[in-house]
């Protein structure tokens, strides 16, 4: 189990607020670049920079935001520089978009239909063409997949593509147990740090 330090001493220079700039700024719906999630980078170990970087902007939920749209919008800027600060790079942009609709979909508050949902049948179609072969692809395509068949679950079944319906339910169920063998990210408030596993 890999443990990363959040608040590692009260010196200032490790105030919260210093160490956690950018995930601050993703709550507030600001944007922050590479250059500046380095600071966060150092939390975590540097075996799957990425995906630890993606599961920890996913650790809190602003409960504030109603707008699925325009959180969406944030979370794919945030990917973005995320994947630039790690190094990563998007081969596509089906898979910057799979990322993007993940940490959306991972830390958007939904209704229990999940009615804010859009569903793009052309753009769930692609993403689910990434084969989940790393641990954030998994990630983000056993989040996506739930909440679209949660939400397609209440859509009227006239209204409702049974293709793309038979195929996510498919691929989730596929990779379900996989996705919950997965290390998870929490904050231990007892020892100050972020725990993955």
């Amino acid at each position: 189990m890999s443990v990363a330090n959040i608040a590692p001493a009260s010196a200032p220079e490790f105030q919260s607020y210093d160490r956690h700039e950018c995930l601050y700024k993703f709550l507030m719906m600001k944007p922050f670049s590479a250059a500046d999630f380095t600071k966060e980078m150092k939390l975590f170990p540097k075996d799957g920079r990425f995906f630890n970087s993606l599961c920890y902007m996913g650790v809190y939920k602003n409960t504030g935001i109603t707008d699925f749209s325009a959180w969406l919008a944030e979370c794919t800027t945030a990917v973005k520089s995320i994947a630039s600060a790690c190094g990563r790079i998007l081969r596509s942009d089906a898979e910057r978009d799979l990322y993007a609709w993940g940490l959306a979909v991972h830390t958007f508050v939904f209704d229990d239909t999940h009615s804010q949902l859009p569903i793009d049948e052309e753009l769930l179609f692609r993403i689910f063409d990434i084969p989940p072969n790393t641990e954030e692809a998994l990630w983000a395509l056993y989040q996506v997949g739930a909440a679209a068949l949660d939400k397609m679950e209440y859509t009227p079944r006239e209204g409702r593509n049974l293709a793309l319906f038979t195929r996510l339910l498919m691929e989730t169920l596929r990779i379900k147990d996989d996705f919950e063998a997965l290390k998870t990210v929490h904050y231990d408030t007892e020892k100050g740090i972020i725990n993955y596993g």
